[in-house]
């Protein structure tokens, strides 16, 4: 039974030793937190995933040179972007060296990352429950109050876009290296032995600097140890707060040089010419966002939670009227908070922890307005005041059985029903339609959700409903960017050109996306291509130089131009080009280019080099097959008909001709005649040595 007698210690057998505690704990925390994300090992790639994983080529490390694992710290573009979360790059980088791209290598450190930091918050709670301070307010059920609050912490819904969502490993990892290093503080500042408190504070700075090498909001960490020493090791008092002024300029420099190193600051206020509202806007809403946070935490139900959040821009202190409220709420949250402090230090520093943990990413830095996964680290204590009240309700109910029973089944079906909700939205992630789908049916007027469910569809070669759903997205509310529907008209654009083949409205997309952004270099390209379709080879060519002059590097443009000069007729700056061009199609452009120059030979030999790659590509074979029958290679082209047809099945040879020539533009009557007249011969002298046979 629960009681005061035996310090409601849940029947965990408080005369065990630490250890056993913590092995209890240990291994709870992984049996109940394998059981809610086991699901989520094989949830596939999404949103933001591809841009930072997927298509990122710096992080697909093939060996483990230096040079390779320095170039993982820079996001995009090597030497040409800053150091960006190196940690989290690197971890990234190492998980696609060993698993390429499979998911599931990826959600095994997430889950590990999520596991660790628990570990680590029970730990603090359960040290920082039993400091001198608190006067053994807590002491007697520090065990079970740590337990129970990282139960709900860990088993929480909220968290599932810090887990689940593979890249919000920068989130869950800032979280975990965070709350380490505020451990390790606190072993060094409580410790007698003077090497073992420089090993600990050695941890401490250590795990600071990975924090904040996962995830820049890692910077609040000594504003977050400077307030934990202060109210919980060293007391609020009057003398304490005057003598810690001094001390409290350090915590704050730090924060400006960390924020002067990873965030221009010149450059803020022009970042918010492309959000859809102003830095004025952004301030005035992130208290109702803070406030919805909280409502989450509490009211943590499935139809509530989502990966984008529809919520209505605050333009002055009264519209919507709930801002000014907000506002008043949260500074009297905080102001209580520190009324308090000296009374109920524990209670204060846990709120105070959640505020100050949302400055960062809940204030000027025009990031979108509101993220879930931001609420990692900032909830890590919040759960904490709520188990002390329930401890502290079963302390007045500790000689009423059935209460302390009702209360107890209650907290049981707490945990599970937040596990249960974490179970169902990690199943939610498992694919991009499923995602976004569910997110529509909650934020249905946002752009986003309709334009990457449509873009799912189109994946999956749904295209009606993957149309529709880029349509609706037209006409919907961006919520990140003022030129979100762009993304929209490019993916419109690619939906005429490769899947209707209706050039015309595919370039009118095209040309919507540059009324906007006139240096947008793919939808140069595209235009370029679609020129090319058209024969347009003047065109084609200038708005592909530009995009070559906007973006240099890149290989996707160079190959376009490559192919415009291989239809123009300048074989050798082809050459030049396609060495400059995609892997992919490097050999063929440069098979081309030595045809139109009449070397056979050459010609063939890059095209066997990109048949090596691409054995089943028709317009390699088609290539070859010419190129055989003119060099009367009777064997060779007699193994490249049959291969062929064997490729062709349910199509016709005239259609794969004819797609041929739409995409490379490259055949005339003399080429399909070769290319005809070497099919035919080879099934002409297999149908002869058939006869022969028959008439032996």
């Amino acid at each position: 039974m629960i009681s005061k007698e035996n310090s409601f210690d849940l029947n965990l057998k408080w005369h065990f030793p630490d250890t056993k505690r913590y092995a209890f704990t240990f291994i709870a925390l992984f049996v109940l937190l394998i059981i809610i994300y086991g699901n989520s090992f094989h949830c596939a790639w999404q949103f933001d995933d591809f841009a930072n994983i997927v298509k990122n080529e710096n992080v697909h490390l093939k060996t483990l040179s230096w040079e390779n694992i320095i170039k993982t710290f820079y996001v995009k573009g090597f030497e040409k972007k800053g150091i960006i979360r190196p940690l989290s790059y690197l971890t990234f980088a190492l998980n696609h060296h060993i698993g390429g791209a499979n998911v599931f290598g990826f959600h095994v450190v997430n889950f590990a990352i999520h596991y660790l930091a628990s570990i680590f918050l029970f730990l603090i709670i359960y040290n920082t429950l039993r400091l001198p301070l608190l006067n053994g307010r807590y002491e007697k059920n520090a065990y079970a109050v740590a337990l129970l609050s990282v139960f709900f912490w860990a088993t929480h819904p909220i968290q599932v876009t810090a887990v689940t969502y593979i890249v919000q490993r920068m989130a869950s990892m800032a979280g975990m290296f965070y709350i380490m290093a505020m451990y390790f503080y606190l072993k060094g500042r409580t410790i007698s032995s003077t090497k073992k408190r420089i090993a600990l504070f050695a941890l401490c700075g250590i795990s600071a600097m990975l924090s904040f090498a996962s995830k820049e909001n890692a910077a609040m960490l000594p504003v977050s140890i400077f307030l934990y020493d202060l109210f919980l090791i060293q007391g609020l008092s009057s003398e304490n707060v005057k003598k810690n002024l001094k001390i409290a300029i350090l915590p704050l420099l730090i924060i400006l040089v960390l924020g002067h190193y990873y965030v221009d600051l010149s450059t803020i206020f022009d970042n918010y010419k492309f959000r859809p509202f102003t830095l004025w806007e952004r301030i005035l809403t992130e208290p109702r966002v803070i406030l919805f946070y909280i409502s989450l935490i509490l009211y943590p139900i499935n139809s509530r939670l989502t990966m984008l959040h529809d919520i209505e821009i605050s333009g002055s202190l009264l519209t919507p009227w709930t801002t000014l409220p907000a506002i008043f709420i949260i500074l009297i949250i905080i102001f209580i908070a520190f009324w308090v402090g000296r009374k109920w230090p524990l209670i204060s520093f846990c709120i105070i922890f959640f505020f100050a943990n949302h400055i960062i990413e809940g204030s000027i830095i025009p990031l979108e307005l509101i993220f879930e996964h931001t609420n990692y680290l900032p909830s890590m204590f919040i759960f904490l005041p709520i188990t002390i009240l329930t401890i502290n309700i079963l302390d007045y109910f500790s000689y009423k059985k059935s209460v302390q029973l009702i209360m107890s089944f209650c907290i049981v079906v707490l945990i599970a029903a937040q596990g249960h909700t974490t179970h169902i939205r990690n199943a939610i992630f498992k694919d991009t339609i499923t995602l976004w789908d569910d997110n529509i049916k909650k934020s249905p007027n946002l752009h986003r959700p309709h334009h990457n469910l449509g873009d799912g569809l189109l994946i999956s070669g749904n295209y009606e409903e993957g149309f529709s759903e880029l349509k609706k997205s037209l006409y919907a509310k961006p919520g990140a960017s003022i030129h979100q529907k762009l993304n929209t008209h490019f993916r419109l654009g690619i939906y005429y050109l490769n899947i209707t083949e209706e050039y015309d409205k595919a370039l009118e997309q095209f040309y919507k996306i540059l009324r906007h952004v006139p240096n947008h270099s793919d939808a140069l390209n595209k235009i370029a291509t679609i020129m090319f379709y058209k024969n347009d080879l003047t065109n084609a060519e200038k708005y592909i130089k530009k995009a070559i002059q906007l973006h240099p590097d890149s290989n996707r443009f160079h190959s376009t131009l490559s192919l415009i000069l291989l239809k123009k007729g300048d074989p050798d700056k082809a050459i030049k080009e396609a060495n400059k061009g995609m892997k992919s199609n490097k050999n063929y452009l440069i098979g081309e280019a030595f045809r139109l120059k009449n070397d056979l030979t050459k010609s063939s030999f890059f095209f066997k080099r990109h048949l090596e790659q691409f054995p089943d590509q028709f317009p390699v074979n088609l290539a070859l097959i010419e190129i055989y029958y003119l060099l009367k290679g009777q064997k060779a082209l007699k193994q490249r008909v049959f291969h062929v047809m064997g490729l062709i099945k349910e199509k016709e040879l005239p259609e794969i001709l004819l797609n041929f020539h739409n995409e490379l533009n490259c055949l005339d009557y003399s080429r399909i005649e070769r290319i005809v007249n070497g099919i035919n011969s080879t099934m002409a002298d297999q149908s002869d040595s058939l006869s022969e046979l028959l008439n032996d």
